[in-house]
């Protein structure tokens, strides 16, 4: 099979297993978060194994992105239990818009453009949206869902 033909059935597989994730979080609530997290990235990473030999990645950096990995998982399969999963699900996926907003403020260089702003501020605006929608209570807006995801880590509530 040609690299290209592989490459889109890697990439496709990369994208049947991102998009079902938190539907198995949710569905798997019964086996502990760390667990899960593990069976997960083993299940993940299988693709990978028969290359193993052929990485050439320093052992630290190797270490810092199986953490990271880890981590984040583990916690996200947390916040998928202590909150309800479309509002933790929502404020998860709001990494990607923070890395573009704080981009200029930490890069050199880069610099807020208006197009910029415009797609942050109607992303950010999203979860105000879903919030707002009707038959959501004020117990499920996204600062509830913050405020419950906070709550074990600060000892005491968190008043917004």
């Amino acid at each position: 099979m040609p690299v290209i033909a592989t490459g889109r059935w890697h990439a496709l597989g990369a994208i049947a297993l991102w998009s079902t994730l938190a539907s198995f979080g949710v569905a798997l609530a019964h086996v502990p978060p760390f667990l899960l997290t593990g069976l997960a990235l083993l299940i993940g990473s299988s693709v990978a194994w028969p290359q193993v030999r052929r990485w050439r990645v320093p052992p630290a950096t190797l270490a810092l992105g199986v953490y990271g990995l880890f981590g984040f998982h583990a916690l996200l399969f947390v916040a998928l239990r202590a909150a309800p999963p479309l509002e933790a699900n929502l404020l998860n996926y709001l990494w990607p818009l923070l890395i573009v907003v704080l981009a200029p403020l930490l890069l050199p260089g880069l610099r807020f453009r208006a197009p910029t702003l415009l797609a942050a501020g109607i992303g950010f605006a999203a979860p105000r949206l879903r919030s707002s929608a009707a038959g959501i209570s004020r117990a499920a807006s996204p600062g509830a869902t913050f405020r419950r995801l906070a709550r074990p880590w600060s000892g005491r509530p968190i008043r917004c």
